[in-house]
Formats: C-alpha cells, structure tokens, sequence
C-alpha cells in the first residue's frame, strides 16, 4: 500500500475501509449473516463512530496493513489484546482474531471520544517484533497516522515453533484457530493444574486455584484469569464458592450467568447499567469510569439516574441499592476483551501442551531456556504423562 494513498482524506478511503470490513465480514461470518440487523447496527454504529475523526480512517487502514504483512512474513500474531478486541470493525479487518459478538464485548470500551484517535497494540512474537516495526518505518515514516504499539510475546514464539515440530515430527499442519474449546485433555491439563509453561497459568498459586475450582468450560478459564490480577485476586475464593453453589445462586442478569452471579469484568457493569436502568453506552462507560477513580460528585449525579431508571424497569429500592454496591465492590474489575485474548492464548498453550507433550516441551526448552525453575516442572508433569 503507498503512502500517497494511505493518507488519501478523501471520501474514496472512507469508502475502501467500508469496503474492506464487509470482504472481511463475510469471510468471518458467511454473506447472509453480513445482512441481518444484528451485524448491520453494530457495524455501522462502529463505523461512523469510528470516521467521526477523519484521521481514524487512515489509521485502521495502517494497522491493518501491518498485520497483514506480518502474517505473509509468516511471522504470529496475537489475537488480540486489551479493549481493541472488542471492535467488530477491527475483527472484520482481521487486525483482531477475537470475535466481539461471540463473547459479548463492547465497543464503547474501545472508543467514544472521537476527539482523539484510538490505540491498538499489537502483538507478535518477540524475535520478529523489529522486522515489524522497520516495515511500518520504512513504508510510513513519520508521517503515518497515529500511534502504533507493536509489543513482542514469548508465548507466541514458543507455540510457532511448537506447530513446527508438529509438522516435522507427524506431518501435520495444525490450525490452532479451529481447535476445540472444550478439548477434554486440555480441560483435564487445566483441572489438575498442570499448567507449568502454560501462559497466565503458571504460576503456584494459579495452579492451586485451577485444582480448587476444577473448570469445566472456556469461560471459568476466562474469569479465573480475569480475577487473578493485583486488585482482583482476593475475589478468587468467591468465584470458586459459586461456582460450586451455582445452582443456589440467584442471577439478577443474563449478563452475570456466565459469572454465577459475580461482576468479574468491566463490561458487566456497563451491561448492567444499560439494562437495568436505561444508561446509554457512553453513559455505562462514565459509571465504570466514575467507580474506578472514585468521583463522588459524578458517582452522586449516575446513581441517582440508576435509581430513577431501575425504579421505572420494575425494580424495587433495596434491590437496586443491592447491585449499586455490587458494582462498587467490584470497581477494579478486569476488562474483558484482554482476558479473552490472552486467555485463547493460554488454551492453546495448553492444548499444545495435553496433546503434542513432547514437541511443547522441546519448544518451550528451546525459547524458554532461562526459566529453569518452570522447565524442570514441566519435565516432571510431562515425564508423569508419557510414562
């Protein structure tokens, strides 16, 4: 793509992004999805928030460029990461890998202030991220639109050489995109915290949480590593304890089932406040915000219309009082888009690991060499496997 036309303002590039999206949209999802209201009203809602600010256009189209050259490099790159994976544009576009619509992410999370351009990170594996990084300056200069963050991760490296090995070793081509979310080793691997080498799972006290919850599907993996963060972590023995009691609990929205009635994640709370009391997008993302920094004036002025909008859905005083402290109990919720991006990335980990044993560990040795600690674990839950 030249330069000259990436930074084109006219109406023609408004035009090729619209064009681009609905190629990708109906590579993504099928020809007649691409024409149903549900997709039709997300995307243009996506589309002229996001070409409210003209330079957006020539950004989306930069990244977009980018990613698409990393992947002819054959260099991998992330599904996605922090709040840009919750944009069905940028999914359309291929920048992401996560789709917004299958796990109910928001895009007001992404984008709503048209003042400023967005920010999308980028992740591919950390021994190519300068090859990365030197085409974007060399095709670009420093005159492209916006900032552009291209970050390196091991974890990429070590499952691209992992998928080589497969390949050398049994001569298959292994698409990790089409694998199972409910693999029955993999999910078995997560039970018994056999996690060692596993991205976000690694560590002691995962483990011990994995072993204590025993998860059963994707999504417990997801709000398990959504709670396990600084702020969040004293919420894990809650998560566990109704999980085991989810029959006894009582969910006030559709929106918290998937949680056993716990606000695990920021968009819960924009959800809850748009459904219960009628808060428009943006004004579900000011609560969020108001909760996490603690403005008290602001805080005043939305629960008063929380109030008055939950009391005109039917909803009683002591019940609305209930799940406004819900939401202040859990103001440092994680976002949700991150943790599916990097918890997809955990299970395929995984799933490398519970089903191609030998040819994980000999990736993981070879680009995780330094973390001895974790590969001698590995050898002795690998070693317990093939024996």
């Amino acid at each position: 793509m030249k330069i000259n036309h990436l930074l084109d303002s006219s109406s023609s590039l408004k035009e090729e992004l619209r064009q681009q999206v609905l190629q990708g949209a109906i590579e993504r999802y099928g020809a007649s999805f691409t024409q149903t209201p549900a997709f039709v009203q997300r995307a243009e809602t996506e589309l002229q928030t996001l070409c409210a600010n003209e330079n957006t256009i020539p950004y989306l189209l930069m990244v977009a460029d980018y990613v698409n050259f990393a992947r002819k490099m054959d260099i991998m790159v992330g599904p996605g990461r922090s709040s840009a994976a919750g944009t069905l544009v940028l999914y359309c576009l291929k920048i992401t890998d996560i789709d917004p619509l299958k796990y109910g992410l928001l895009f007001e999370r992404f984008y709503s202030d048209t003042s400023v351009l967005p920010v999308i990170d980028i992740d591919v594996e950390d021994c190519e991220c300068e090859k990365v990084k030197d085409y974007v300056k060399q095709t670009y200069g420093h005159s492209h639109p916006g900032t552009t963050n291209i970050l390196g991760l091991v974890v990429l490296t070590m499952i691209k050489r992992c998928l080589h090995n497969i390949k050398q070793t049994r001569g298959i081509d292994l698409d990790l995109k089409a694998i199972p979310q409910d693999d029955e080793r993999t999910i078995r691997l997560f039970q018994e915290g056999r996690t060692a080498g596993v991205f976000q799972f690694e560590s002691e006290d995962m483990r011990k949480y994995l072993c204590e919850l025993v998860p059963e599907t994707f999504n417990e993996l997801l709000a398990l590593n959504a709670l396990h963060r600084p702020p969040t972590i004293g919420r894990i023995p809650q998560f566990i304890a109704c999980k085991h009691r989810k029959n006894e609990i009582s969910v006030v929205e559709e929106c918290l089932e998937e949680t056993y009635g716990l606000i695990v994640y920021q968009e819960q709370t924009m959800l809850l406040a748009q459904r219960i009391a009628n808060f428009s997008q943006e004004e579900s993302n000011m609560l969020r915000w108001a909760f996490v920094r603690m403005k008290q004036p602001v805080l005043d002025v939305l629960k008063t219309k929380f109030l008055s909008g939950g009391r005109q859905n039917g909803y009683d005083e002591q019940s609305l009082e209930h799940i406004w402290q819900s939401i202040h109990d859990s103001r440092f919720s994680f976002l949700k888009a991150h943790s599916v991006c990097y918890t997809w990335l955990a299970y395929q980990a995984a799933y490398l690991k519970a089903n191609y044993p030998l040819e994980f560990l000999d990736a993981f040795a070879t680009v995780c060499e330094r973390d001895a600690d974790c590969l001698n674990l590995l050898k002795e839950e690998l070693h317990s496997i093939i024996r």
